[in-house]
């Protein structure tokens, strides 16, 4: 009987196991999207400014006496 239950608690500890790796490799492959998005933000942000700030000239210009 304490044999049976060993057996039980080993299987869960393998699954257990199992289900760590498999949610650590998904975090990990998470935080690199994660990365990738939001380096790619910044650089749309960057694009957005550049851009406003070219309108802001290009208003500047148009209002010229």
């Amino acid at each position: 009987m304490i044999h049976e239950e060993l057996q039980k608690l080993e299987k869960l500890s393998v699954q257990v196991s199992k289900k760590v790796e498999a949610l650590t490799a998904e975090n990990e492959r998470l935080t690199a999207r994660l990365a990738e998005l939001e380096a790619q933000v910044q650089e749309q942000e960057v694009a957005l400014d550049h851009f406003k700030n070219k309108i802001k000239i290009s208003n500047i210009v148009e209002h010229r006496p």
